[in-house]
């Protein structure tokens, strides 16, 4: 058997060529955003590689005259060695193709965007568990809506789709993005939106742990264009929304917020409506404006970078402006 080693794709230039060629010669694109690359070299040759993101494993490229069963286990069984060092789940993303290879090897289908991607899972908790811990917050009503939202931080803009997306229906459930790769760590975004919505009445504040997927982690690497990885993310989001979530809560609507300036905000909105079908009504009301300009968490960051608690005061619920002026304090 071939050792694995770690490739320093960022200061080792023979480690990048070899790493980069490999993965043009499978038809992946490199990605940036990975936390570790191990690769398994036969002779001065690299013949498989793969790479860790937090508790995601992409970047997968084996040689065709290398794909025997045992190099792909080996490559596999290593990288999931590094993420239960610090996580409990496994998740991968895989062409249509290769599904059959990793459900061979332990891992369960999440969702599937039709000859293109594949999401899958390796989890002694996964999303049946989720599905169980939603069960518990279920609630009674004939409108029952939802919103997905990141809040990095909560400002007055998520606060307006809130209150009048709280208007609109019996219940409303808000999924706070769990993955900690924002300014604001989960715990804390958390805490906001629930502080920031507790004076509106019928409202539940849940984690999406991993089954919400974040732009951050969706992988890039498997697609040419931007406009493709928003559609195939969004399409790959409402899927799984759509087939196991919504009917866990009984939701029959989401709520977003337009983005006249962002074009990767419509797409991703129109291929969830889409998708959604007549299953789910996908209902878009306009960004909430200050100055001018929709109100955004990235305009709150910048501000926030700058010190400017002045204008962020007239940007974010109380909660937050608290929060934030105690974290410039610090």
């Amino acid at each position: 058997m071939n050792k694995i080693q770690q490739l320093n794709v960022r200061r080792n230039q023979r480690h990048f060529n070899d790493w980069s060629n490999l993965l043009e010669r499978s038809n992946l694109n490199k990605e940036r955003n990975l936390d570790y690359v191990c690769g398994i070299y036969e002779e001065d040759r690299l013949i498989a590689t793969g790479a860790v993101s937090r508790n995601v494993i992409k970047c997968v490229a084996v040689c065709k005259d290398a794909t025997g069963g045992s190099i792909i286990s080996q490559l596999i069984s290593h990288l999931e060695g590094i993420i239960y060092q610090s996580y409990d789940n496994v998740y991968l993303y895989t062409t249509p193709k290769s599904a059959p290879s990793f459900k061979h090897l332990g891992y369960t289908l999440l969702a599937a965007v039709e000859n293109q991607l594949v999401f899958m899972e390796k989890a002694v908790q996964g999303l049946d568990d989720y599905l169980r811990f939603l069960k518990t917050h279920y609630q009674e009503g004939k409108s029952i809506g939802a919103i997905v939202m990141n809040a990095n931080p909560f400002t007055n803009g998520h606060l307006h789709l809130v209150e009048y997306a709280h208007t609109q229906v019996d219940h409303l459930f808000i999924f706070v993005v769990s993955e900690d790769i924002s300014k604001v760590s989960f715990k804390d975004r958390f805490h906001l939106v629930k502080e920031g919505t507790k004076h509106l009445a019928n409202i539940t504040v849940l984690e999406t742990r991993s089954y919400m997927v974040s732009q951050q982690t969706f992988p890039s690497y498997f697609l040419s264009e931007n406009a493709e990885v928003t559609s195939i993310h969004a399409t790959l989001d409402a899927k799984l929304f759509t087939t196991a979530i919504a009917p866990i809560l009984n939701i029959k609507y989401r709520f977003v917020g337009t983005e006249p300036h962002s074009q990767a905000t419509n797409i991703y909105n129109q291929r969830l409506k889409s998708v959604f079908g007549e299953d789910i009504e996908l209902i878009e009301i306009p960004r909430k404006e200050e100055d001018k300009l929709p109100i955004s968490a990235s305009r709150v960051r910048d501000l926030w970078e700058s010190e400017d608690l002045e204008s962020i005061k007239r940007l974010v619920p109380k909660t937050t402006y608290q929060f934030i002026h105690q974290k410039i304090k610090e």
